[in-house]
């Protein structure tokens, strides 16, 4: 390709480098270098550091190539992931080796645990996905170099090598693990293309060899209870729940809700299953029937609060038309068909405005560097959902137009997001009015004026402004709710200040690590975002989740107050961090052992089974024992 025609461009000192290679990919015919394409053959490019000007050496058209040419690059490029995931596995496996400090690894917030946060930040993930990634590297390093050498080369996947750290996890012998390394390095190549369930069956096939108690099975026992409540893909106003439970248990409950459905009448809209989740929810609430939906004025079950929407408490950040809609009339029943237009909601009158609340007493103010912000849990009432008074504030009106004008689709759905609940969650627009027609409280966040206090504790007012602010955990990757948060000075007490612009949510585990592990700074500004510096000079900045979700709520508010005082480190803090009664390291060994022995076991009885009725099919074809050789019976 030839040089790139002469461009003229502003420089900006210490943030232009001239002439680097880039490569652009083409997305479709309307494709195009994102970056900052001012000629066919030349771009600017973003990155951290400022811009690069340069020419496109490669140019790769997804419309113009040929099908088998599209094969080969997802070939390539699967391979060249391959390579670098190798790469940053490695990485990571050796920044724990240099982080690792076994005096601290029972810690509540262990070196396993600091070292999980660096990668987190660095990948962009949570503190769950950083400890796997870990997990991975050490297998690897430790248990499977040569699986390890294929993905550096990019002869395997990451999904085969997931399956092969997973599948091999309960085995201990170092002898054992070299000799599956080398067996699986040898039969990668001749596995071929095979599915998840071949996979983990060609994998199983050695450890059956070499360590049978060591193949993962799957227990359908009581041990294994267990019910889980929320999914990452869950959409906005519905949470997933499963779970195994006791036989006896499952039975009691599906009596339960048998009993529930019975209670309403036959005009109700819902469908089976719709009644049936609502009474999980209405058990939950305590109570023993469930309201009907009918809206019949001669129907005794639609006078029957059921407590699912009395029982919740209501955080809103949202303007006034989403508090006066109309519960949704397709919310139950079956799914209407694809040309279903929703119906325009009607006005109804505003509610009255709540009372405002008393002010807090004031609270004694502890000792500087007592560890009182982080060394007590939160308690019941310390959350959104606990206080059932109101804040006295009003909620936000819309800007002035025509009252019955329909907003734009763009605005409904805005305004379709509001805090609910313990868990902090979003609901969208027709079912929080369904929430708020059956008796939920409303209490409204807004004002961003006059929450500062004088003390370490912030005041209610306060607490309530900062957790709907930030909504979740602030520190990058975490998702934690902030109702079960801690609230955290970020220059910390008395030298910084109980200000919404000095507080801001942490969850335990990470107001730990920043107040015990060296190296972490952070810095906040009176918007809410978070400036954080990591050990090793890397930053990250993270905005308040209400911000992405309700981008009318200014939650600006003024600076604190100036620093006047140094806060020095507290001589002999680390002995303030609480510990465990095993590490990680013991609790996963644990764990191996037990269920090591339950496999050993399992296979004991399976042998003694299978002896039992091998012993039954001999005594069947075995010959009667007074039988003697002679003459056939006559026939």
């Amino acid at each position: 390709m030839p040089r790139a025609a002469p461009v003229m461009a502003i420089v900006f000192p210490r943030m232009l480098s001239m002439w680097g290679d880039f490569t652009r990919v083409k997305f479709g015919r309307e494709g195009g270098y994102p970056q900052g394409l001012f000629h066919p053959q030349a771009g600017i490019l973003r990155h951290p550091d400022g811009l690069t000007v340069g020419r496109f050496v490669h140019v790769f058209d997804v419309v113009r190539v040929a099908d088998a040419e599209l094969v080969e690059v997802m070939t390539s490029s699967a391979a060249a992931a391959a390579r670098a995931e190798a790469v940053t596995l490695a990485a990571i496996a050796e920044l724990w080796r240099r982080r690792r400090c076994p005096e601290r690894e029972r810690w509540v917030c262990a070196d396993w645990d600091a070292a999980a946060a660096e990668i987190g930040c660095a990948l962009g993930m949570g503190p769950g996905r950083a400890s796997t990634l870990m997990d991975l590297a050490l297998a690897l390093r430790d248990r499977f170099p040569g699986v390890g050498a294929l993905l550096a080369d990019g002869q395997v996947t990451m999904d085969v090598v997931k399956t092969i750290v997973s599948r091999t996890a309960l085995v201990l012998d170092p002898a054992t693990l070299r000799l599956l390394d080398g067996h699986f390095v040898d039969a990668v190549a001749g596995w071929g293309v095979l599915s998840q369930k071949k996979l983990e069956a060609a994998i199983d096939v050695w450890i059956e060899t070499y360590d049978p108690d060591a193949v993962r099975r799957v227990r359908t026992r009581s041990r294994d209870r267990s019910f889980t409540i929320g999914d990452r893909s869950d959409a906005d106003g519905v949470t997933s729940v499963y779970g195994q439970l006791a036989a006896s248990d499952a039975a009691l409950l599906a009596s339960r809700l048998a009993m529930m459905i019975a209670s309403v009448c036959e005009f109700d809209p819902r469908t089976l299953d719709q009644k049936r989740a609502d009474s999980i929810g209405a058990i939950a609430a305590g109570a023993t029937a469930l309201t009907c939906r009918c809206g019949r004025p001669d129907c005794a079950a639609a006078r029957i609060d059921d407590g699912r929407a009395s029982a919740i408490t209501i955080t809103v950040i949202a303007d006034q038309a989403t508090l006066d809609a109309q519960p949704d009339s397709q919310l139950h029943g079956e799914t209407p068909p694809p040309s279903y237009t929703p119906r325009k909601g009607r006005a109804v009158e505003p509610e009255a405005e709540p009372e405002p609340e008393p002010e807090a007493e004031p609270e004694t103010e502890p000792e500087p560097g007592d560890g009182a912000e982080f060394g007590e849990p939160l308690g019941a009432g310390d959350g959104l959902d606990s206080v059932t008074e109101s804040s006295g504030l009003t909620p936000p009106r819309e800007s002035a137009g025509p009252p019955d004008a329909s907003p734009p689709a763009a605005t409904q759905s805005r305004r379709a997001a509001l805090i609910v609940g313990p868990g902090g969650g979003i609901v969208p627009a027709p079912l929080l009015a369904e929430l708020i027609a059956h008796g939920a409280t409303v209490r409204f966040v807004g004002a961003t004026e006059g929450l500062a206090t004088d003390g370490y504790r912030p005041s209610a007012a306060l607490d309530r402004f900062v957790r709907a602010r930030d909504l979740t955990c602030r520190f990058p990757g975490c998702d934690r709710p902030a109702t079960h948060a801690d609230i955290d000075h970020t220059v910390p007490y008395p030298a910084g200040a109980t200000h919404p612009a000095n507080t801001k949510c942490y969850c335990r585990q990470h107001h730990l690590l920043k107040t015990f592990w060296e190296g972490w700074t952070e810095r906040q500004t009176p918007d809410g975002r978070l400036h954080l510096i990591s050990p090793t000079g890397h930053a990250y900045t993270t905005a308040p989740l209400s911000g992405l979700l309700f981008p009318s709520w200014n939650t600006r508010t003024g600076p604190p107050p100036a620093t006047t005082t140094t806060q020095r480190p507290t001589p002999g803090r680390h002995l303030m961090m609480p510990t465990r009664g095993r590490s990680r390291t013991q609790n996963h060994l644990a764990y191996i052992h037990r269920e090591r022995e339950l496999n050993h076991h399992e296979r004991a009885q399976e042998r003694a089974k299978s002896a039992a009725e091998q012993h039954k099919w001999n005594d069947y074809l075995a010959p009667p024992a007074d039988a003697v050789d002679g003459d056939p019976p006559p026939f």
